[in-house]
């Protein structure tokens, strides 16, 4: 006798899908209450707690971190100048696709930033073809 129509691995798939629901919706609420906190009527100073880079794979983290002219420790306006000119210095190096920076968390008068950048395809090799191995310099 069939239980249901289409079997339990419908059943079990629809039961994990109901599980990971309130963990997105959780997730989602705790953008909405940081983006709360950030007012372009009323910006705030902070101190920078931590800065974290994601999304490159061949530049060092400290370098971009150094480029961005944010520092650790410092205070800023948020939303503010420096925010604005370490997206300019790290746009004018011409290496990336897409530069953000994101405030992760902000807890008192903390903030925790998040640099994402989309680095730029580099071109590795290129071969000439219909030249003689004589004439060719590597």
């Amino acid at each position: 006798m069939k239980m249901f129509k289409y079997g339990w691995n419908w059943f079990l798939l629809a039961l994990v899908g109901l599980t990971f629901v309130p963990l997105l919706a959780n997730a989602q609420s705790k953008q909405k209450d940081l983006l709360s906190e950030i007012s372009y009527d009323h910006p705030q100073k902070y101190v920078i707690g931590g800065i974290n880079v994601s999304g490159i794979n061949y530049l060092d983290k400290s370098v971009v971190i150094m480029l961005s002219d944010l520092e650790e420790g410092a205070r800023i306006k948020v939303p503010g100048d420096a925010i604005t000119t370490a997206i300019r210095n790290l746009w004018n190096q011409g290496l990336f696709d897409n530069v953000s920076i994101i405030a992760t968390k902000i807890k008192d008068d903390t903030i925790y930033l998040n640099i994402y950048l989309q680095e730029k395809p580099q071109l590795n090799e290129f071969n000439y073809t219909g030249i003689k191995k004589v004439n060719r310099t590597t």
